[in-house]
C-alpha cells in the first residue's frame, strides 16, 4: 500500500483522502487554505435553470462540491454541462450534479484547463455561458469568451483562507520517509506547493518528501513543483483525475 501526502484546501482534502483510504492506503493532510462558501454567489446560482444558458461550465471540483447543494438534480440529462477536466467531471458524479450517462462536455487529454475547454465551448450553437467559480483565478479566457459574443455569466460561489497544517502529522510523514514505501505527493495549486515548500515545520522532511514522487495536476503545477526543488514530478495521463492518477501510481508501484 502506498502512504499520500494531500495538499488540497479544507473543503476538498477529506473527500480525496476518503477515496484513497478507502482503497488501502494511508494519507497526510497538510492543507494550506479552506474553502467557504459565498451565499450571495450561491443564492444566484440556486435561481440558475437548465434553460437560462447554453453551456454552464465548473472550472474546479471545488465549485462542483460546493455548487451541489443548491442545485440538487436540476442538470440531470443537460447536454450543456461543462468540466474543466477529469477531476471535475468525477466531482459532477460524485455530488450528483450529474447523474450516470450524462455526458459533461470537457477535453479529452490533458492539459485539464480553460484553454483547452475554450474550442468546445466556442460554437456557433452557444450564445450563453455561466461560469461557477472561486474568487480571483484567471480571466484571460472568460475575455475570449466575451470577445466572441457570448454572454458570460460568473457565479463567484466560493473563496479561500490561508489556514497552517496540523504539525502533529509530521512524524507519521517522517516515519514514511525513513522506510523503502511509496510515498506520493498528490499537488493540485502552485500556492499549495509553495506554502508547503515555505513552511517552517517540514524542514527536517523536506529534502527527503521533495526525493520522492509528485503527481501534478496541470503542467504550471508540475513546474512550480520543479522550481521548489520536488525531483521526480509527473503528471495525470488521459482522462485521469488525480485520485484516479494517484491509485493507478499506486497500483503500479505494487
Amino acid at each position: 500500500m502506498a502512504a499520500f501526502v494531500l495538499t488540497q484546501p479544507l473543503g476538498r482534502v477529506d473527500s480525496m483522502r476518503r477515496g484513497l483510504q478507502a482503497a488501502g492506503h494511508s494519507c497526510v493532510c497538510l492543507p494550506f487554505s479552506r474553502l467557504h462558501a459565498l451565499a450571495d454567489g450561491l443564492s444566484a446560482l440556486a435561481r440558475l435553470m437548465p434553460g437560462d444558458q447554453d453551456r454552464i461550465i465548473f472550472v474546479s471540483p471545488a465549485s462542483v462540491a460546493i455548487a451541489a447543494s443548491v442545485l440538487g438534480s436540476a442538470w440531470h440529462g443537460v447536454s450543456g454541462v461543462c468540466a474543466i477536466g477529469a477531476g471535475t467531471a468525477e466531482a459532477l458524479f460524485e455530488h450528483g450534479v450529474l447523474a450516470s450517462g450524462d455526458r459533461p462536455i470537457m477535453p479529452d487529454r490533458p492539459p485539464y484547463d480553460a484553454d483547452s475547454l475554450l474550442p468546445l465551448v466556442m460554437t456557433e450553437a452557444v450564445g450563453s455561458v455561466a461560469v461557477i467559480k472561486g474568487e480571483g483565478g484567471r480571466r484571460d479566457w472568460l475575455d475570449s469568451l466575451r470577445s466572441r459574443g457570448i454572454a458570460v455569466s460568473e457565479f463567484v460561489i466560493y473563496g479561500s483562507r490561508p489556514v497552517t497544517p496540523d504539525a502533529a502529522e509530521l512524524p507519521t510523514l517522517a516515519q514514511w520517509l525513513a522506510g523503502p514505501g511509496l510515498v506520493v505527493s498528490l499537488l493540485s495549486s502552485r500556492a499549495a506547493i509553495e506554502a508547503l515548500a515555505a513552511w517552517p515545520p517540514i524542514a527536517p522532511s523536506r529534502a527527503d518528501l521533495f526525493a520522492r514522487p509528485a503527481l501534478a495536476v496541470h503542467p504550471n503545477v508540475a513546474e512550480k513543483a520543479r522550481e521548489v526543488g520536488f525531483t521526480d514530478v509527473r503528471l495525470l495521463g488521459t482522462g485521469q483525475s488525480l485520485l484516479a492518477g494517484a491509485l493507478a501510481l499506486a497500483d503500479a508501484s505494487a
